[in-house]
């Protein structure tokens, strides 16, 4: 699934969270890509 990710509050930049709109899942591990570098960062 593609979602289009937002900049978060300064003071929560170090927590690692990710929030969905819709959740199905109580715990999976999430890839994120910048589409220009294709660099990842995977998060639980």
């Amino acid at each position: 699934m593609e979602y289009t990710i937002f900049a978060t509050l300064h003071e929560e930049a170090n927590n690692g969270w990710v929030w969905l709109s819709q959740p199905h899942w109580e715990r999976q591990i999430i890839r994120i890509r910048n589409r220009k570098t294709h660099k990842k960062v995977f998060c639980e």
